[in-house]
């Protein structure tokens, strides 16, 4: 029946046999009539009652006091308290002095009790939940990330750590410095920064992914010249701040934040600190110094279940054509919490025996870096080539102004490094410590030419070797008839390498003014030798008929 519940209060206005006729008396239905009949009672189960027995009685008792809570969005005309103990609940003592229309028509009666530690007989203690309010106040000052300005005080913010990078110091300094990003709800984003003792005492609680409630760190724009991921504000945490982990149910998944870059992309990326690697591609990633023992750990244990990456401002090099390595800002995370990287490894899943077979066959090995050529690629004026860039991309011709110059150098065979080792003799490599023969390496500099200028390069290895004709043994052979001077470093040129080269128009050029050759191409296979072998030889020729003239002279 409709106004009538637990601990509603009646007016009784008649009595019957079966039934009371009442008016409710406080409430949303006040003033409505209802009737109450007799209902049957049965005691409860239990080890108290011996003996279970049922009776018919009205469900009401007389009422002439209710409890606190009861007397709730109630307004009366006298309220008379009566504490024999103190209220046990926040705001309970509150309710009960709200209910009269004045203080004066308000009585209390205290019972003798104990209130900090002192009996006393005309006061009652007051129950306040300080957390209450604190998270009251905390939803006032709560802010987003754009809300945050610098030298703002008093603010409270919940974030979640996107980036935690390694420790590491300053260059001109021994100051020691953990960075992180933070982001929030809104998709705002901001750098944190701890300094010496601070990471310590904070870095350990902040963890990848996880959310926490930060409080007044000391909010700074950051220089230009120091900023990164296109971030301007820096939070630097002490150990001061409040820094507290947030208890949330249910998984954590991020939104795509992530800009992958393809692979084939990399090179015009180089110099680039705010790009995102991702996508399936093989290639080669090399871990340095820290990174070693926490991610690289971290995949060593877990590489049979697929895990992926995201990296971010990683070095491109050109090793095996071109690979990845970390940098003292480099991030790598390990299966994140995002939906794509999900999909990805459902697919890895998918296609492990295909995966299995890259990882057996290594194609990066043998990666030709013209796979990274596209026909969009940009093309570098030898004039503009900068010492500060990684990679670049000429289109040039090849000539030999410098051509009785030394055409190898003894190395080993694994690492391919400098050594003074003679021929076919196995050492233990200083670099690698690794037991190495060593073995002539074909390398010599080369002037590269386009119609703005000429810079010289060197080369090395197998290009060397098809480019000049001749293997590296049959380089050293010469040498030691020859004895010309060796590669033309005398400080006055900045040194290049060519990492690769191709010829772009194979089929319409003539065999005579083959320059390039592409690296696909066996030198074994060609019937005529390179004009670079031909002048070569020629040179050879004429010095050794000059040196019996010489010996008559004399």
């Amino acid at each position: 029946m409709e106004g009538l519940c637990n601990g509603t209060r009646l007016i009784c206005r008649e009595l019957r046999h079966n039934t009371i006729c009442a008016e409710i008396a406080v409430g949303q239905y006040r003033g409505k009539r209802v009737f109450l009949p007799k209902i049957p009672l049965q005691t409860s189960d239990s080890e108290k009652n011996g003996i279970l027995f049922k009776r018919t009685q009205f469900p009401v008792k007389l009422c002439f006091a209710m409890m606190i809570n009861k007397s709730q969005r109630q307004t009366l005309d006298y309220v008379g308290i009566y504490l024999r103990e103190p209220v046990f609940s926040h705001s309970q003592l509150y309710v009960a002095l709200s209910h009269a229309k004045s203080s004066s028509a308000i009585k209390a009666l205290i019972v003798s009790a104990t209130c900090r530690d002192v009996v006393t007989e005309c006061k009652t203690r007051n129950v306040v939940f300080h957390e209450v309010l604190e998270l009251a106040r905390q939803m006032v000052n709560l802010l987003s990330i754009a809300n945050i300005k610098p030298k703002m005080r008093g603010w409270l913010a919940h974030v979640t750590v996107q980036e935690k990078m390694h420790i590491t110091s300053s260059q001109k300094s021994p100051t020691r410095y953990q960075k992180f990003v933070f982001s929030d709800d809104q998709g705002s984003r901001v750098e944190g920064i701890m300094f010496n003792a601070a990471i310590e005492k904070m870095g350990s609680k902040l963890h990848t992914f996880k959310k926490y409630l930060i409080s007044n760190a000391d909010v700074r724009e950051i220089e230009e010249q120091y900023q990164t991921n296109d971030l301007t504000i820096q939070w630097v945490i002490s150990a001061k701040t409040v820094v507290e982990e947030l208890s949330e149910q249910g998984s954590c998944v991020l939104t795509n934040e992530f800009t992958p870059i393809s692979f084939k992309d990399l090179a015009s990326y180089a110099d680039s600190k705010s790009q995102t690697v991702g996508q399936m591609v093989p290639t080669v990633l090399s871990l340095w110094n820290t990174f070693v023992e926490n991610e690289g750990k971290l995949l060593a244990d877990h590489h049979s279940k697929h895990p992926v990456l995201i990296c971010r401002r990683l070095k491109v090099v050109t090793y095996n054509g071109i690979a990845l390595s970390t940098r003292n800002d480099s991030v790598i995370v390990v299966d994140p919490p995002v939906r794509d990287a999900r999909s990805l490894k459902n697919w890895a899943s998918r296609n492990e025996k295909e995966l299995l077979a890259l990882r057996r066959d290594k194609p990066y090995n043998n990666q030709s870096p013209k796979i990274f050529y596209g026909p969009r690629q940009k093309l570098t004026e030898i004039r503009d080539v900068l010492p500060t860039e990684k990679v670049s991309w000429v289109k040039c011709m090849f000539s030999f102004e410098h051509i009785l110059q030394k055409y190898w150098y003894m190395a080993y065979v694994k690492c391919r490094r400098l050594t003074s080792a003679d021929y076919g003799c196995t050492y233990t490599c200083n670099h690698c410590n690794e037991k190495q023969s060593a073995q002539p390496r074909c390398r010599f500099d080369i002037d590269l030419t386009d119609h703005s200028d000429t810079i010289t390069a060197s080369i090395f290895g197998e290009q060397a070797e098809t480019l000049l004709g001749f293997t590296a043994s049959q380089a050293m052979h010469y040498f030691n008839r020859l004895k010309p001077g060796s590669t033309k470093n005398d400080g006055s040129y900045q040194r290049y390498t060519i990492v690769y080269y191709f010829e772009e128009n194979a089929e319409t050029t003539s065999a005579e003014n083959q320059l390039h050759r592409d690296s696909n191409a066996s030198a074994d296979k060609e019937e005529l030798p390179s004009k670079t072998s031909r002048s070569l030889l020629s040179s050879l020729d004429e010095s050794e008929e000059a040196t019996p003239k010489r010996q008559r002279n004399k």
